[in-house]
């Protein structure tokens, strides 16, 4: 791997770690609430057809659940904070199943016509995952176990309807107000966590202007592990030391900003140039198309043409090499295109070879 060029963790990885905590002690101390709620309502009278032990057990079960849930959490961490592998597919699917087992709860013990409202609640359970997959499962089952009570067990009838007024009313503000306080916390999250994480801050190198090693870094981490083809093209000056030797250290710096004028010149701008080491450069090409790879040929060639012209004092030659991942930025990545620059390196012709990261 490159000298300095670090494989991080993606930045959902990073909101993961930062919201599950939160996200967990959220989800099961509302349902805690809510069996508590109602088992205040059955103590106060409003819920003369429900019997006191269902009620109770509900109770000790949401208690036991997010005491779990906090457990899961605990462990789900390593010494530095970062969550361990696999962790938070495990509380994902905790969540899951304790959604899917309160809603039933509610829904065969509350007799109530608004018990419907609360299938916002649980369905928004999920959306602190960012999984649609989860969330699409999650509100599947809430869906099908709805339609299948008021089919078999509770169909709905205004005219039947029983008169539980005030019940109905106490559970859909509920329902309401829950639903209302997770998109507003979830919204939170985003904003100040995912966003933070994803937004950019340029930090360009001081003498180049080319994007500094840090912010290569973000950028590279930006495409970890997503459905894209990247290419990242490792260049080095040949015998740089030698150059600034021969022609001191200011003609130096001048040949530095040269080439990476250069290469911000010939590659598009939606191709990133970063400074990786003192004659090292680095180039994220997102969407590369495979079949370009004589069109950077060429562009390497140019380049070094170009550089003999505008540096009279001294021969300039650069060496690259390629990688190619079809499954975006990762340490196969990296490793490829170092492999390849090294490859070139030992070659006694000057120019690019490439790698593949399948």
């Amino acid at each position: 791997m490159s000298p300095g060029l670090t494989f991080t963790s993606s930045s959902l990885e990073e909101y993961h770690a930062k919201v599950l905590r939160w996200g967990v002690f959220f989800c099961m101390g509302s349902s805690l609430l809510i069996s508590l709620i109602y088992l205040t309502l059955k103590f106060c009278g409003f819920l003369p057809d429900v019997a006191t032990k269902p009620l109770v057990v509900l109770t000790i079960m949401d208690a036991a659940l997010l005491i779990l849930g906090t457990l899961f959490v605990y462990k789900a961490y390593n010494r530095d904070g970062l969550l361990k592998e696999g962790r938070f597919r495990f509380c994902k699917t905790f969540l899951f199943f304790a959604a899917i087992i309160q809603w039933n709860f509610i829904l065969y013990l509350i007799p109530s016509q608004m018990v419907w409202a609360f299938i916002f609640f649980f369905a928004l359970l999920m959306v602190f995952t960012l999984d649609l997959k989860s969330i699409a499962q999650t509100i599947l089952i809430l869906g099908v176990s709805l339609l299948l009570y008021l089919y078999m067990v509770k169909p709905f009838s205004i005219e039947n309807a029983p008169d539980t007024f005030t019940l109905d009313m106490v559970t859909l503000a509920m329902a309401i107000f829950l639903s209302i306080a997770e998109l507003f916390t979830f919204t939170y999250f985003m904003t100040h966590i995912l966003v933070r994480t994803l937004q950019y801050k340029p930090d360009p190198d001081e003498l180049t202007g080319t994007e500094s090693l840090s912010s290569f870094n973000k950028i590279c981490n930006f495409y970890q592990n997503r459905t894209i083809t990247l290419a990242l093209i490792f260049v080095e000056i040949v015998d740089y030391d030698k150059i600034t030797e021969s022609v001191g250290k200011q003609d130096g710096e001048n040949i530095l900003i040269n080439v990476a004028a250069a290469l911000k010149t010939h590659f598009r701008i939606t191709d990133i140039v970063g400074r990786l080491d003192e004659a090292k450069f680095g180039i994220l090409l997102p969407n590369f198309n495979p079949e370009f790879q004589n069109m950077i040929v060429e562009k390497i060639k140019g380049i070094n043409l170009e550089l003999q012209e505008i540096t009279k004092k001294a021969k300039i030659c650069l060496n690259a090499g390629m990688g190619i991942s079809y499954k975006g930025f990762n340490e196969a990545l990296c490793k490829k295109a170092d492999s390849a620059l090294h490859v070139q390196e030992n070659n006694e012709r000057r120019g690019i070879h490439f790698r593949y990261s399948l």
